[in-house]
């Protein structure tokens, strides 16, 4: 920008005036943004990554109701990020239809990223369905009372089509407003399996679970906090 200025400004270097110098002042200023490296904003955060049995160990997965067994896989076709996954052959109890597998993953004091999801808009996770019928999971998360006790959140049914990755978003902003829920200490992410082995001769259902996340809430957003007192009761028309 200088030197273009020079060239085209007649008897500059005879006579340097102030546009010489204001053009000198823009073109160290333009340089200067361009050089300088400006830190990109984070949108989330990777909570578990399934990436190796220490890792699982550390974040205390507790299964139930017979679930069946989980392993760490090292197959790319099930793998969304890192160079792992977890495996697993769900099996239940035969003829439980109320009582579903469970994986519960424990977020307090654990290899897991954190337990404070106060800051989340969504918790998320990758599942990849092996079956040629759809599998039907049920999603919720354990958080703190006011008590210093824990209490479950609504849970969610997601299906998962056959052969193909479903990308499971949990949305804690629902529930992020109400008092009675601490999401500054969540204990547990739990994933009911709906459908499971009913008989000896029914398949496991074979699935991987990748790249457990939190989407944080945009810059300025943050739930209206609720609450109510004891008695006072709720008209649901807002």
């Amino acid at each position: 920008m200088c030197m273009a200025h020079v060239y085209n400004t007649a008897g500059v270097l005879r006579r340097p005036n102030a546009s010489i110098f204001l053009s000198a002042i823009l073109a160290a200023i333009y340089y200067l943004v361009r050089l300088r490296q400006y830190p990109e904003q984070k949108t989330q955060e990777q909570l578990l990554g399934f990436e190796s049995y220490e890792e699982l160990t550390g974040a205390k997965l507790a299964m139930g109701n017979m679930l069946g067994s989980i392993q760490v896989n090292t197959d790319m076709q099930y793998v969304t990020q890192g160079s792992s996954s977890l495996k697993l052959c769900v099996q239940g109890e035969y003829g439980a239809y109320e009582n579903h597998p469970f994986l519960k993953l424990d977020f307090l004091n654990t290899t897991c990223a954190t337990c404070d999801f106060s800051k989340f808009r969504t918790v998320s996770f990758d599942v990849y369905n092996a079956c040629d019928e759809d599998v039907r999971i049920k999603v919720s998360v354990n958080v703190g009372k006011e008590d210093g006790n824990y209490i479950g959140t609504a849970k969610e049914t997601f299906v998962l089509k056959p052969h193909s990755w479903t990308t499971c978003t949990y949305d804690l902003s629902k529930m992020a407003g109400f008092s009675i829920y601490d999401f500054t200490s969540v204990r547990y992410l739990t994933v009911e399996f709906i459908d499971h082995k009913q008989s000896r001769e029914d398949a496991p259902k074979e699935l991987y679970i990748d790249n457990l996340m939190g989407t944080y809430f945009a810059e300025g957003e943050q739930p209206e906090v609720i609450t109510y007192d004891f008695y006072e009761g709720i008209d649901f028309e807002t």
